[in-house]
């Protein structure tokens, strides 16, 4: 944990969680009484699989079990504008039988909710059918408390049911969706075959790649300007992409970029990235790069 800003930190749970090899932090609240929730993935000692979700109410010091589950906590998050509110995606890979046996395999995610800032869990509805490949990816809507987006990486589902149903309404490799946050329906999505774009809350999708020579997207960054957003991928000799309509149409930005790419929430022609040399920042909107940080180990 660090108090000033990622200075210096300090292990708080060496003995708590030493049983986890891995896990998903989540922030509840900061503060004076910092709520801390971590979902484990995989752990275990002499190879027992330790699952479920523990919660801290003093910055990470003492941690309890709030959720056990049988399948890795793949991810964790709060809704927005919700504070209190709190999904988390759980895999759930066995199907048995009546008399017990296992009859296949077959993957299938649930999704669990907590109405009181993660100190108690349900299970929203039916699963989410098929395998979560790499992390998983959950998109609340700003707008529609009801309206829920599961990426398991090659497909969308979609539940406005506040997850008791799903429905797939895209078939892709999807890495990552964006809402829009001020205009309700609008969802952007990068994936394999490049962008998609959304204008009814996920239920109809259409390809967005106007702009871009080659179609490989890996991440989308959004910003506070209304129809700003980013794209990073592979798009010819470029890394990074540039909308200004909502992503309905693309400029490269010829930048070499290896790594992630954030943007300052409050200035959309900022960003800070990764490159061959370390990290670089750019104050107009991709076109010119300045080194900040060089030769940083991994």
């Amino acid at each position: 944990v660090s108090t000033n800003g990622g200075r210096t930190f300090s292990v708080r749970s060496r003995r708590a969680l030493r049983d986890l090899s891995t896990v998903k932090l989540l922030v509840v609240r900061s503060g004076p009484r910092t709520v801390l929730l971590v979902g484990a993935a995989f752990g275990g000692v002499d190879g027992e699989r330790l699952t479920g979700i523990r919660r801290s109410l003093d910055g990470g010091y003492t941690w309890t079990t709030v959720a056990g589950t049988a399948g890795r906590v793949m991810g964790m998050w709060k809704a927005p504008g919700r504070r209190r509110d709190i999904y988390a995606a759980v895999e759930d890979n066995l199907l048995f039988t009546t008399n017990g046996d296992i009859d296949d395999w077959k993957l299938g995610t649930r999704i669990l909710r907590s109405r009181d800032g993660g100190r108690s869990w349900v299970q929203t509805g039916a699963r989410v059918p098929g395998g979560v490949g790499g992390d998983a990816e959950l998109n609340l809507s700003p707008h529609n408390p009801s309206r829920l987006l599961f990426n398991t990486g090659d497909s969308i589902y979609r539940s406005g049911d506040s997850g008791t149903t799903w429905t797939r309404v895209l078939r892709a490799t999807v890495n990552r969706t964006v809402s829009h946050p001020t205009r309700p329906g609008h969802v952007v999505a990068a994936s394999d075959t490049g962008i998609w774009t959304s204008d009814d809350g996920g239920r109809k999708w259409a390809r967005a790649n106007t702009g871009l020579k080659a179609t490989w997207a890996e991440q989308l960054i959004p910003t506070g300007n209304q129809g700003r957003v980013y794209a990073l991928g592979s798009f010819d000799v470029s890394r990074l992409a540039v909308s200004d309509n909502r992503g309905a149409s693309w400029t490269l930005r010829r930048q070499t970029l290896t790594g992630r790419v954030v943007a300052d929430p409050a200035a959309a022609d900022t960003l800070v990235g990764v490159g061959f040399e370390g990290l670089a920042r750019t104050i107009d909107a991709g076109r010119r790069w300045t080194p900040i940080a060089k030769n940083l180990d991994a």
